[in-house]
């Protein structure tokens, strides 16, 4: 039987008849599918169809509002976008104090993981909804039996989008959260959770954490206990160098202090020649000190478009600390080399045609057995050193051959978080209190971060800061190593003539020499090389000459722009500016050691000293050359008074400790000036 009142036959309708009805946003009732209407429903819903309206209001939006509810009232009805847009802006304002929603590189919220650690959330269309619809009641007006009612809606849709698509929003701008106290750039300490404005800083503790205050001015016994403390968590580490201990009590202080470094942060890496040597566990309890939660470390990227992606989704949380476990092999990376040296990281968010810029304000660090890096990425780093000294290290308490303070590091920092953090902080604020002393170490790139810290070390009196880099890239340096043997080679037999790419890859895949290219092939393997040369074109290099001697050269372009083959020239350093250079293509090559004392009864070969002609030319042409006649019996090296020479293939005597391109002088002193047929570069 069909019911006769409005609230029965809604219902009938909707679990019998099997039809949808509901309000429209016009105000008009709903009810679909028609098909399913017998004509006697359609009768039933004509004759009570404003009381079906009636209930269909009630039950979209009450006319009575909650005493409770306290959020301020807006209108769900657009009209002008930019009027109801601003409104709505200085209404988010007053709602969002204290501050949860933030700006960084678009609207962000700050939320909490299942661990109930503090994140940061980007907000899209869905998640502003929820935000506004929590934080505002929307209404609109509409009359019913003759009275004008507000009626609660949802935000509307093309005013969320308008909000989201909004350039600079005005709400806060987040640089990282944190759950620690840390140091402001006004000089004070931000231990009340909540938002500094100064900073751009979110603080945030954890539920169980508490500390004691820390002095304005520490004094000295406050500062050794402070850095003691802060030792004990290391001293058990085979750290190689006191340096390297250093630079593990860095990376908390760097932390606590960030907001006084202007600049970016390197990169703490820490190296060792076997696993379980204690990298890792170290790098796990600096991370939980400045976190309060185990690590989430990532691993090393595949490529570089995977790169790029990780560092996005590390700083796009905001985060304290970023930590890259177990690198291995040799590590060349763009993306990772370019947000070392950046504050703002800018990229494209994954999946979508919109670029952010993120800040960049994390402690990095990472670990890797014996791990070799670029040149670019090597000036980015701070070694950490360690060394256990035995095959299998992580054997050395089952063996007994160490006895630990705190067999359990992770738990004893743990229980001592607040005791670690109070002693950094304690650190930093006597460097303040001593008016900001500057140690002499610096670190290109880094200045901002190495006059802090360096300073900070300084008054805490931990020595070695920056003292291990000079050995860390010398190396590490595997790209210049391998540079520096191909222009030796380079310059024992061309020395600074110009010579094409086809004959210096004879030079190149020579077996002492090997330089790493590209290629299945000879032809490749040559475009190769030239790719390579243009690639260490104008950088300065020191190499070792056939005497032992060092010279700095570089490789330069010897064909003019636009020739269809290119060649390249050795140019020495501006040292050796000016210097005669005798030119012949083998020049240095299975020198002769000649001892000065026997050198009267030793004589040059026929009378005429002279080089080989160049390839193409006539002997006797006018090419540079050397030629010199008579007997040539040094006694002692005018210049450096050593009694050592050495003849080359074009019979030239030099001596074995003046630098090569000297030897024009040395030949005229020989020989004298009268003797002398030609001497010209």
């Amino acid at each position: 039987m069909i019911p006769e009142t409005a609230p029965e036959l809604i219902s009938y309708l909707r679990n019998v008849a099997g039809v949808s009805v509901k309000l429209t946003a016009a105000g008009t009732v709903s009810i679909k599918p028609k098909k399913n209407l017998t004509e006697e429903l359609k009768a039933a819903i004509a004759r009570v169809s404003s009381q079906i309206r009636a209930v269909l209001e009630k039950e979209r939006c009450p006319v009575d509002r909650d005493p409770k509810d306290t959020r301020p009232t807006l209108s769900g009805a657009v009209s002008d976008l930019k009027i109801d847009s601003d409104l709505a802006w200085d209404t988010i304002r007053v709602v969002n104090d204290p501050p949860k929603l933030f700006r960084c590189s678009g609207l962000v919220r700050i939320e909490h993981d299942d661990e109930g650690i503090p994140i940061v959330q980007r907000l899209d269309a869905p998640r502003l909804t929820h935000y506004l619809s929590q934080k505002i009641r929307w209404v609109i007006e509409r009359q019913r039996a003759g009275t004008t009612v507000e009626c609660a809606v949802p935000p509307p849709a093309k005013l969320v989008v308008d909000l989201l698509a909004k350039p600079e929003p005005p709400v806060p701008i987040l640089s990282r959260i944190v759950t620690i106290p840390t140091v402001t750039r006004m000089e004070t300490i931000h231990d009340r959770p909540g938002y500094d404005p100064q900073s751009g800083v979110f603080y945030e503790p954890l539920k169980s954490f508490t500390m004691e205050a820390v002095a304005d001015a520490p004094t000295d016994e406050e500062i050794v206990q402070a850095r003691d403390l802060l030792i004990e968590v290391v001293k058990d580490m085979p750290l190689v160098l006191p340096a390297d201990r250093t630079h593990a009590v860095t990376i908390p202080l760097t932390a606590v202090a960030r907001d006084l470094i202007e600049g970016p942060t390197p990169l703490f890496i820490f190296t060792k020649p076997a696993p379980g040597t204690g990298a890792s566990l170290l790098c796990d309890v600096w991370t939980f000190l400045l976190t309060g939660r185990p690590p989430r470390p990532i691993t090393q990227a595949s490529d570089e478009e995977e790169w790029r992606k990780r560092i996005t989704s590390l700083l796009i949380a905001a985060p304290t600390v970023n930590y890259i476990d177990n690198l291995r092999g040799f590590i060349d990376s763009a993306s990772l080399s370019s947000v070392l040296t950046s504050t703002v990281w800018g990229d494209r968010i994954l999946g979508k045609s919109e670029t952010v810029s993120l800040p960049n304000r994390a402690v990095w660090i990472a670990t890797g057995n014996n791990v070799l890096l670029s040149n670019e990425l090597s000036r980015r780093c701070i070694p950490v050193s360690m060394d256990a000294g035995v095959e299998r290290p992580w054997l050395r308490v089952r063996e007994g051959r160490v006895v630990f303070t705190h067999p359990d590091l992770r738990e004893w920092v743990r229980a001592e978080r607040a005791r670690l953090l109070r002693a950094c902080l304690t650190l930093v604020r006597a460097w303040l209190a001593r008016s900001r002393p500057t140690a002499e170490e610096t670190m290109g790139s880094f200045e901002g971060w190495a006059q802090v810290l360096g300073g900070i070390l300084k008054v805490a009196g931990l020595p070695g800061f920056l003292s291990n880099l000079d050995a860390f890239y010398s190396e590490g340096d595997t790209e210049s190593d391998d540079v520096k043997r191909f222009l030796a080679g380079v310059w024992a037999e061309k020395r600074d003539h110009p010579v094409t790419t086809t004959e210096l890859y004879s030079i190149a895949t020579k077996p002492e020499v090997m330089l790493p290219l590209q290629g299945r092939d000879d032809a490749g393997r040559r475009v190769s090389l030239g790719h390579y040369l243009r690639q260490h074109r104008g950088r300065p290099y020191s190499i070792s000459t056939v005497t032992g001697d060092a010279i700095e050269v570089r490789i330069t372009k010897a064909s003019p722009e636009g020739t269809s083959h290119t060649a390249w020239r050795l140019k020495p350093s501006a040292s050796l500016a000016g210097v005669s250079i005798p030119s012949h293509a083998n020049f240095g090559v299975s020198i002769t050691p000649w001892d000065a004392e026997s050198a009267e009864t030793r004589k040059t070969r026929g009378g005429v000293v002279e080089k080989p002609a160049t390839p193409g030319r006539e002997p006797g042409e006018d090419d540079p050359g050397l030629f010199a006649s008579g007997t040539v019996t040094p006694k002692i090296c005018s210049t450096c008074h050593c009694k050592r020479f050495w003849r080359s293939h074009a019979a030239v005597i030099t001596c074995a400790t003046c630098h090569p391109p000297a030897v024009e002088t040395l030949v005229a002193q020989w020989i004298g000036p009268d003797d002398a047929r030609r001497v010209r570069a």
